[in-house]
């Protein structure tokens, strides 16, 4: 269910995964306001986004919440993000590789 915890529950996953993955986003900055910067650039974005015309919204909006949700999932599932993560890799990795051979018998350089 789409709610105002979820969203800001999904837009802090990215701040989460990165916090525990690399040791540079280990470090907390805050506003002279004294709030992160990890709410701080997102709350800013949301009322720029609240300003603009129904059709940004949801230009803007769409794409967002889909990577949002890849976040949350990964965040919520990390053994089964890690296999589909390989898979994905392996099948570009595949379609490289059919390509590249593809073009090399056709007589084309990349």
């Amino acid at each position: 269910r789409l709610s105002f915890q979820w969203i800001a529950h999904t837009f802090e996953s990215v701040h989460r995964l990165l916090y525990d993955s690399c040791e540079y986003f280990r470090t907390e900055t805050y506003t002279d306001d004294g709030v992160s910067r990890w709410v701080d650039l997102p709350n800013r974005f949301a009322f720029w986004l609240w300003n603009q015309p129904p059709i940004v919204i949801v230009l803007i909006m769409v794409p967002t919440l889909m990577v949002l949700m890849v976040v949350s999932f990964m965040e919520s599932w990390p053994f089964v993000s890690a296999v589909v993560l390989l898979l994905v890799c392996r099948l570009c990795y595949n379609c490289m590789s059919s390509r590249k051979e593809w073009q090399i018998g056709s007589n084309r350089v990349i």
